[in-house]
């Protein structure tokens, strides 16, 4: 049920990882010990039964370790790998190691990823289409037409949470339009849902899609857990687009973590009235691009025929060229005289807001400028 990733291992490591891949993801199942520490000792290339009992014999156990011996240790991972073997076989799903996953490395403690469906190629660009679960009924009319024609024309792989509201509708847009999708879960793959979308699941992964899982197959779903899923979709995108969020919510945290790594935001502008479209108007203050067309993520991140992307196992997604700059709007000529907020360089520099929050937002990702409490400063 376990599948290596071809180029994870080095040949210094390989064999010794190939003879115990599947002991390691017993052991990860039970949870006792933490992921990172895991993570750690498969990248060192150590023997599990090695470091078992190099972790009996410290001072300090960890927390959910120290009730135990090593027999009832030995009996947890036992118990553990029938319940996830189990759940495997019952979704169809296998496990991937994460060693050489360059982009999910820095997002995840967890070494494995659990998948259903045939996880081998993103074709095009990747984009994470977002927003809040409860959408009334013109914000759900406005989100079909937007989704709809951002997928048509740009022939993206859409990652999604597969949640209510802007999620679903995304998916199932992805599906119509043919379109690959890979639904992040934030549970194990057992308790893959909400319920209502199972079905969409099912379908997905038969028209060559994938679900997928950093957790444990048999293991629920906790609230920090939809924060882990919100960074992995973050990190498995070229862009994040947000349709419709509140103030307050998870789609907002998408979207910052993909500013932190790089990725190209998108927010749709709304009626300052509707609390729904109160997160996006607050993302494009923040410099995130206004989303009104699929033309806006084409210019950034291109079309399917534009570029071929790897799954991102061994491979590294394009970095950003930041070794020749130009300034033709002077904003940052503007900072180094001391110009440090946007009334300021609305002034100095003769430009529009749009125009602005834009180059900021470019200038910020390409690490040129910093926001800082006491406003932009260039950075050192």
């Amino acid at each position: 049920m376990v599948r290596q990733v071809e180029g994870s291992f080095s040949s210094k490591t390989g064999s010794i990882l190939k003879q115990n891949i599947k002991r390691w993801f017993h052991l990860w199942c039970t949870e006792l010990v933490p992921y990172g520490e895991i993570k750690k000792a498969i990248a060192e290339g150590l023997e599990m039964e090695s470091f078992l009992d190099s972790l009996f014999e410290r001072k300090k156990l960890p927390k959910r370790v120290a009730p135990l011996d090593r027999k009832t240790m030995e009996t947890k991972i036992e118990q553990a790998a029938i319940a996830a073997e189990k759940a495997l076989k019952a979704t169809g799903s296998r496990v991937v190691l994460l060693s050489k996953h360059q982009q999910l490395r820095s997002d995840t403690n967890s070494p494995f990823l659990v998948v259903r469906g045939n996880f081998d190629l993103f074709i095009g660009p990747v984009l994470a289409v977002v927003g809040t679960r409860k959408l009334q009924k013109p914000d759900k009319q406005l989100s079909e037409i937007l989704i709809r024609d951002l997928l048509e024309q740009t022939g993206a792989t859409l990652v999604s949470g597969g949640a209510y509201g802007v999620d679903t509708i995304a998916h199932r847009m992805a599906l119509a339009c043919g379109n690959r999708v890979m639904i992040v879960i934030a549970g194990g793959m057992t308790y893959a849902g909400p319920q209502s979308n199972i079905r969409d699941f099912d379908k997905i992964v038969e028209a060559g899609g994938w679900i997928v899982s950093h957790r444990p197959p048999q293991r629920s779903p906790s609230r920090y857990e939809f924060l882990k899923r919100n960074r992995i979709i973050a990190s498995m995108s070229d862009a994040v687009i947000v349709v419709r969020a509140p103030i307050i919510s998870g789609a907002l945290g998408t979207a910052r973590h993909a500013k932190r790594l790089g990725k190209s935001v998108f927010a749709v502008p709304g009626d300052p009235t509707n609390q729904n479209a109160e997160g996006c108007n607050l993302l494009l203050k923040q410099g995130a691009k206004p989303y009104t067309c699929p033309k806006d993520v084409v210019e950034i991140v291109g079309t399917q025929n534009a570029s071929q992307l790897s799954l991102a196992f061994g491979s590294k997604k394009k970095e950003l060229k930041t070794e020749k700059h130009s300034d033709p709007l002077g904003i940052i000529s503007a900072i180094k005289k001391g110009a440090s907020d946007i009334d300021s360089l609305l002034v100095k520099t003769g430009v529009s807001l749009e125009k602005l929050h834009e180059a900021i937002l470019m200038f910020e990702l390409d690490g040129l400028i910093v926001s800082t409490p006491s406003g932009l400063q260039l950075a050192r």
